[in-house]
């Protein structure tokens, strides 16, 4: 077996596992005594990795391209800022924690290597591949996986059948999927979905579907019909009335603000302890695998769903938009053109005012944004407006060559990524391990596709400027 199939399915695996136990796989890690920080599995398979790059490199003497040796460079920068925040702060791992951020999207880079189109091509893991999303998405698994089954799915099936069966099997797919998975639970799953959603809906009425104008418009109709009203049938209804009654939401804003204002002459910030790894204490060591706790987000199918506290719901937006607010404005103040550093613990003057899970920051003396983009800019300021710079221009030629070379797998592919980057803004997507590396290495297959296709399907450079008009560039 070659060493890129073994870092290919050791991806896989934890992508796996990952998607179906969540935190507590992503919690296993290895303790040494001469550091004073664990080694989780999603750092350990990232040295597995590597290792398999480098063997695999020195074996086939491969040469790299300008653009991956610069993405390693950017590696090299990010290895040596993390290892000087920390030994900046005495050995502090906060700066290790945060410097995750920007580590993880080296996973895009191993699956982009290991990628072998022939492994994909065996009807065997084509049907098996089917079956275990199928499987996964009716059993259960971490919220946010499901559309991403869903798409996956999809993709497999159009690589396995041809017309008419392809698009027979997508029909009974389309009829017996539990769509109540994508839009229950948190506002974050059900904003991410239907927006990809219509993402995907306009780029195959626009570029695949072969109708005229009035036949687009009318399939246009129907199916945006159909998503938002599967939407607005499963979705938390009042999760789903905060997001369709904006005057309450500033309406709430200026009242706290007003109270913020008021308490904030008087407000002293406690001096607490800073702690690493939030969202990673491991307790009880491997037997946490095995004790399933179905206390879910979601609900199945044909089950009522619960919505939340109203009020706890716009108090939840509320949240974010005052942490926000906080970033900015330590940014400002302190001039942080390239960020505060990546040992820096982020504490929020307003929630600490406002006494709001006090049990997060007083615990750990620090708190999370709940936006890996905004999270990139306060930590790294301009470096990080450059990484997501990159990110999506990425995404854009990614679109733009699979639009070009009408394929319909690379743009189901593409609309995971806009599916992922939707929920960073509002989640950790690109910073908890067990929704990162998932993403990072799909981004990374997909880049690996956009490659094969051109060279074997031999698209030239006339037919993605046929594309680029097409799409009014």
């Amino acid at each position: 077996m070659q060493q890129q199939t073994i870092g290919f399915l050791a991806l896989g695996a934890y992508c796996f596992f990952a998607s179906v136990l969540g935190a507590a796989f992503a919690r296993l890690h290895l303790t040494l005594s001469f550091l004073n920080f664990p080694i989780f599995i999603g750092e350990g398979l990232m040295l597995f990795c590597l290792g398999i790059a480098c063997w695999s490199v020195y074996i086939e003497q491969n040469r790299l391209s300008n653009q991956q040796r610069l993405f390693l460079a950017y590696l090299g920068f990010i290895a040596l800022w993390a290892g000087y925040d920390y030994c900046k702060s005495g050995g502090s791992p906060l700066a290790l924690r945060n410097g995750e951020l920007f580590f993880y999207p080296v996973f895009a880079f191993f699956a982009y290597i290991f990628y072998r189109p022939s492994f994909f091509s065996q009807k065997t893991v084509q049907v098996l591949l089917a079956l275990l999303l199928i499987v996964s998405c009716m059993v259960g698994g971490v919220p946010g996986f499901f559309f991403i089954y869903f798409i996956l799915f999809f993709a497999v099936l159009f690589a396995m059948f041809s017309a008419p069966w392809k698009y027979l099997f997508s029909s009974v797919a389309l009829l017996l999927w539990p769509y109540s998975l994508f839009f229950s639970g948190a506002r974050t799953w059900l904003v991410s979905s239907v927006l990809s959603g219509l993402f995907l809906i306009f780029l195959f009425l626009r570029y695949f579907i072969n109708l005229n104008k009035m036949g687009k418009f009318l399939s246009g109709v129907v199916a945006v019909a159909v998503l938002l009203g599967m939407a607005f049938h499963f979705a938390d209804k009042n999760g789903l009335r905060t997001l369709t009654t904006p005057v309450q939401i500033v309406r709430d804003y200026r009242r706290v603000e007003n109270l913020i204002r008021q308490e904030s002459p008087s407000f002293h910030p406690q001096i607490l302890q800073v702690y690493s790894y939030n969202h990673y204490h491991v307790q009880g060591g491997l037997e946490v695998l095995f004790k399933k706790n179905f206390k879910k987000e979601y609900t199945a199918k044909n089950e009522k769903v619960i919505s939340r506290n109203l009020q706890t719901a716009y108090n939840d937006i509320l949240f974010r938009l005052l942490i926000w607010q906080d970033m900015l404005q330590e940014l400002w103040e302190n001039k942080s053109v390239f960020g505060v550093g990546l040992s820096h613990p982020q504490r929020s003057k307003s929630i600490e005012i406002l006494n709001w899970a006090s049990s997060e920051w007083e615990n750990v003396g620090w708190i999370t944004p709940h936006n890996s983009f905004l999270d990139m800019i306060y930590r790294a300021g301009l470096i990080g407006g450059s990484v997501i710079f990159v990110i999506f221009r990425i995404l854009f030629e990614l679109i733009r060559d699979f639009v070009g070379a009408r394929s319909v797998t690379g743009v189901l592919l593409s609309g995971i990524i806009v599916y992922g980057l939707i929920s960073a803004n509002f989640l950790l997507i690109l910073e908890l391990p067990y929704y990162a590396i998932p993403f990072w290495c799909i981004f990374g297959v997909t880049m690996a596709y956009r490659r094969q296709l051109l060279l074997v399907e031999k698209i030239r450079p006339k037919r993605i400027v046929d594309s680029q008009r097409h799409m009014g560039l």
